[in-house]
């Protein structure tokens, strides 16, 4: 490198174009939009830290302390590890109930598969009234979406015969 090309690439480095106005301007909007957005994201991500992750945090570590009604009140109980575990384990109700928690969970499913599949290849059959049967299956379904929709139409079909004299006395 010569000494004359020293002096052209700093004259280039300090000549800066000067920022569009209209960039600076979309830049500044954008900043906004990511802070207001973060503005209404802190009071959800809060709200779910305190409704749900504190109090499943805190119930976890007192499933590992010795708790009684004496020391519930204090924030701290002395350590239990395990134990706590072992005793709930070994007692028949919680052994029941896990083996019926697990046997009903396992037979809802497998006939909630069975009944769906088999409604599911029935229906792709080509049989008289099929459209028909499908209308069926999905009545249940939609029911309650229909009752919301009626009741909402009788509730807000007084607001809108009052609105209509608004509109028709202000024009």
């Amino acid at each position: 490198m010569t000494s004359t090309e020293a002096p052209a690439r700093l004259g280039r480095r300090s000549q800066r174009p000067k920022p569009d106005r209209g960039v600076t301007e979309v830049s500044r909007a954008s900043a906004w939009a990511r802070w207001a957005r973060m503005g209404f994201l802190v009071p959800a991500v809060l709200y779910v830290l305190f409704a749900f992750v504190i109090p499943i945090v805190y119930n976890l570590i007192l499933s590992f302390e010795q708790t009684s009604p004496a020391t519930i009140s204090s924030l701290f109980a002395p350590f239990a590890g395990i134990q706590n575990y072992k005793i709930t384990l070994e007692q028949a109700t919680t052994q029941s109930a896990i083996v019926r928690t697990f046997s009903f969970t396992f037979l809802s499913l497998l006939l909630q598969f069975v009944i769906g599949f088999s409604l599911a290849l029935l229906f792709n059959l080509k049989f008289p009234l099929r459209k028909f049967a499908r209308s069926l299956i999905i009545v249940p379904w939609l029911l309650p979406l229909l009752i919301t929709g009626f009741i909402f139409q009788f509730l807000l079909q007084a607001e809108a015969g009052r609105l209509t004299r608004c509109w028709a006395t202000s024009a």
